[in-house]
């Protein structure tokens, strides 16, 4: 009898040990580090287009940051104003494309590494990931602690807390949502992502039919 109890206590030791390194494993199956993945091809690409759209049809701002080896273009539309950022060669040009005019700064210190300076900074935190349903699909996602990076139209202060959710859709990127807390209160912003490894040439160079001002 006290056989029988011993055999029976060690398949059920066995058994615990078993669900135990199954639930390991399927939680690092699960954290699959794709943000750090994504800022680690982003870096070893001399060319992408980085796209953020706010979700909200009534506000209606797109930013695009191209990036072609050194030389970027912060692009950014709203419904009243289109704008670009051109950063070549140490020479900034400010680009407004509905009065096809721009202006020319010289700059020895503009950095133009937004998206990787941001990525950068996440790659060494902490993270903690999950899945939400986003217009009946469900997503993967992966969540940051004070980043606003990619922040477009939240306000902030010093006693704000942010927090930076990106989703994907296998391994690409599909969305960001910006999450701020502030006495209690809570705003968010969705925003419409897409990461392409390709550049458009022409928005490294001014359209010759804009004025210097």
């Amino acid at each position: 009898m006290k056989k029988s109890k011993s055999v029976i206590i060690f398949i059920v030791f066995l058994v615990v040990i078993v669900l135990i390194t199954s639930f390991i494993f399927v939680f690092q199956r699960d954290k699959t580090d794709r943000v750090l993945n994504m800022y680690n091809k982003i870096k070893d690409s001399q060319n992408f287009t980085f796209t953020m759209e706010e979700v909200n049809s009534e506000t209606q701002y797109k930013i695009s940051i191209s990036q072609r080896g050194t030389d970027t273009n912060i692009d950014m539309q709203t419904a009243n104003e289109h704008t670009s950022t051109l950063i070549v060669e140490g020479h900034v040009y400010f680009i407004m494309h509905d009065e096809q005019e721009y202006y020319t700064y010289d700059s020895d210190n503009t950095d133009g590494d937004i998206i990787l300076g941001g990525l950068k900074d996440i790659s060494d935190k902490e993270y903690i990931h999950g899945t939400e349903e986003i217009f009946g699909k469900s997503y993967y996602y992966e969540e940051f602690e004070d980043i606003s990076t990619f922040m477009i139209l939240l306000d902030l202060n010093e006693d704000s807390k942010v927090k930076t959710r990106f989703y994907f859709d296998g391994d690409e990127i599909a969305y960001i949502k910006n999450i701020v807390s502030d006495n209690g209160e809570e705003q968010e912003e969705l925003l419409k992502v897409t990461l392409e490894y390709s550049v458009d040439d022409s928005l490294f160079e001014i359209p010759s039919e804009y004025a210097e001002m």
